[in-house]
């Protein structure tokens, strides 16, 4: 069986792709030696080589995390441990929002976190520490647990 690269237009620089005997990468490998002597030609085969390569790949899980909302996430929190006000940002009479963007894995367990907006160092550690301990209901996309990632909003002030 015969088919042609479907990014290929004109007989010259059709490329030929015989059904399990040669892969589309190495067809056209062998299609950019031939043409390394005609610089226009050498860059169009490097080009075709990258998007028929990308083609013939299979499809692959992606890799990267969803982003969902802070409230789709509250919804499937399990365990939150609320954050102690630390007496130093009490002293200095430090109050605020600490932003966090928070990923979650798979299996519902804070992975990583990075402070996105904080009036306080102090703040931002207290908030880190609780944050490493919550718990959520795994994520799930067509079925699969998926990692994702969100916004945690923690407001730091002093009870009266």
């Amino acid at each position: 069986m015969e088919s042609q690269c479907p990014l290929t237009s004109s007989s010259s620089t059709s490329i030929r792709i015989l059904s399990t005997e040669s892969s589309w990468s190495a067809i056209i490998a062998r299609r950019i030696v031939t043409t390394m002597q005609r610089p226009f030609f050498h860059t169009v085969s490097i080009a075709l080589l990258m998007l028929c390569s990308a083609l013939a790949l299979p499809a692959q899980k992606s890799q990267a995390p969803l982003r969902v909302s802070e409230g789709v996430e509250n919804a499937l929190l399990l365990t939150k441990v609320m954050p102690a006000y630390p007496f130093s940002a009490k002293r200095k009479g430090v109050t605020g929002l600490v932003q966090l963007n928070v990923r979650i894995d798979e299996q519902g367990s804070v992975e990583r976190i990075t402070i996105l907006n904080s009036p306080d160092i102090d703040l931002s550690d207290a908030a880190i520490t609780a944050v490493l301990q919550w718990k959520y209901k795994p994520f799930l996309l067509n079925g699969e647990p998926t990692a994702v990632d969100t916004t945690v909003t923690i407001n730091f002030s002093p009870v009266r």
